[in-house]
């Protein structure tokens, strides 16, 4: 614990060194536009040190049953959901709080990756927006992955992002489908994933009918994502907040030195075309000498 204490602290350090260096590279560039939009991402990187909540992110296609997984999360957890949840276009935010962990839990429902059209592709950024900014993301899928989702998912890995894998929908499929579809997900992810953090999940299972009788609604099957989450939350959530930042100060000094090297670029261009048209005029006038 003491050495995991000393870990974070030098992280938050390293974070503010790195704040402060974002704000000398702010200063340099001319462009106030541009400087004032990294100035206020700075601004808001600056107060995730200082948050209480862990971000959790669900992410994945429409189909998958994103909003139904939160739905029986909360439900289970903290009591019945206020919201009304349907499809998902736009983000929504809900709090919850597990037994044993200080810190609250942030779930931010995002919109489907992958759909149709000039709304779907804006949806995705803004799916995508949400996961990067993301402590832990649990991607939900409902079979085996197709070549865009593992492509997704695989780049929000090696950017430094901690993935569970949750193949929902198990109540649709037998038990022979189901052990060959983790094993189908294990040898696409096993470079990225973990196969403990490939978890199965029923989140809305289907109504069964009963002859002659009222039809029985099954519980949600959940127990082994929360298990899986309690323990990843309550061993690595401070670590996760800390990486997470550091992540983050890193993209916006990578984002800064961008700015500047292109600045610096259209004025030495500027330099070199005002000298090749001087020298150019002293041709015309002298070329013989030149």
């Amino acid at each position: 614990n003491k050495s995991l204490d000393i870990s974070l602290i030098t992280k938050k350090q390293a974070a503010d060194k790195s704040l402060e260096s974002i704000d000398n590279l702010i200063r340099l560039i001319n462009d106030k536009v541009k400087a004032k939009a990294l100035k206020e991402e700075k601004n808001r990187v600056s107060l995730e040190l200082d948050r209480g909540d862990i971000i959790l992110v669900v992410f994945g296609i429409g189909s998958s049953g994103k909003t139904s997984l939160i739905r029986a999360l909360l439900k289970r957890i903290v009591g019945k959901v206020s919201p009304e949840m349907g499809s998902t276009r736009e983000k929504e935010t809900f709090r919850l709080k597990l037994k044993g962990l200080q810190r609250g839990i942030q779930i931010i429902d995002t919109p489907g990756i992958l759909e149709a059209g000039k709304e779907g592709r804006e949806r995705e950024k803004s799916a995508l927006i949400e996961a990067r900014k993301s402590d832990l993301i649990l991607v939900v899928i409902e079979g085996d992955l197709r070549s865009e989702e593992t492509r997704t998912i695989r780049s929000l890995s090696k950017l430094g992002k901690r993935l569970l894998l949750v193949l929902n929908k198990i109540d649709l499929r037998g038990e022979n489908e189901e052990k060959r579809l983790i094993e189908i997900l294990n040898s696409r992810c096993c470079n990225f994933i973990d196969p403990k953090d490939i978890i199965c999940t029923s989140a809305s299972p289907q109504t069964i009918a009963i002859p002659g009788g009222k039809p029985y609604q099954p519980e949600p099957e959940i127990n082994s994502l929360i298990k899986r989450l309690a323990n990843i939350l309550h061993e690595e959530g401070e670590e996760l907040i800390a990486d997470n930042i550091l992540l983050q100060c890193s993209n916006l000094g990578r984002e800064g030195r961008k700015l500047l090297i292109k600045q610096r670029s259209q004025s030495a261009k500027k330099c070199i075309d005002r000298y090749g048209w001087i020298s150019c005029g002293i041709l015309i006038l002298t070329p013989l000498p030149v």
